[in-house]
């Protein structure tokens, strides 16, 4: 063997390496770190009602066949999901800053519910009002003392 063919041999399988390191840089860097990455895998069978905002009528729906990822469960009995959509072009938004208390995930995740096919026009269950959810809106000024009364009256004794 001479030596031009064993420079050749020895360059291309310096340039194998490389380039399988670059693949392997590309698998680590892009798909092995979405967050979803090991994460259960489910797909709806039924539509599931968006909790929207409590001033706003419309109904906003899940549909059928959505891949959700099983988060994480919680002691209470509800389980958190992951959604991925995607969207061209620009919408209107804002910035949520991090919450270093709790960590750069952890958000206000919003409620999913199961939809009623018996009675389609039964109302979007909400969860039940926090102390917190009752301390706003007396705040804003959207509770009357006979509201509060009634609130205060309808509470678990």
């Amino acid at each position: 063997m001479t030596s031009t063919t064993l420079r050749h041999k020895t360059l291309i399988i310096v340039l194998l390496v490389i380039i399988l390191g670059l693949l392997v840089n590309l698998w680590f860097g892009f798909i092995a770190s979405s967050p979803s990455m090991g994460m259960r895998k489910i797909k709806t069978l039924e539509p599931l009602l968006i909790e929207g905002p409590l001033e706003d009528d419309n109904v906003y729906a899940l549909p059928p066949g959505t891949l959700l990822f099983l988060d994480t469960g919680f002691a209470e009995g509800h389980v958190r999901y992951l959604a991925y959509f995607y969207h061209k072009g620009a919408f209107a938004h804002e910035e949520v800053p991090a919450d270093l208390e709790h960590g750069p995930t952890l958000g206000a995740p919003t409620w999913l519910y199961n939809v009623d096919l018996d009675n389609p026009d039964a109302p979007i269950p909400r969860p039940p009002m926090t102390r917190d959810d009752i301390v706003q809106a007396v705040r804003a000024g959207q509770v009357t003392r006979q509201d509060l009364t009634a609130i205060l009256r309808s509470l678990p004794k």
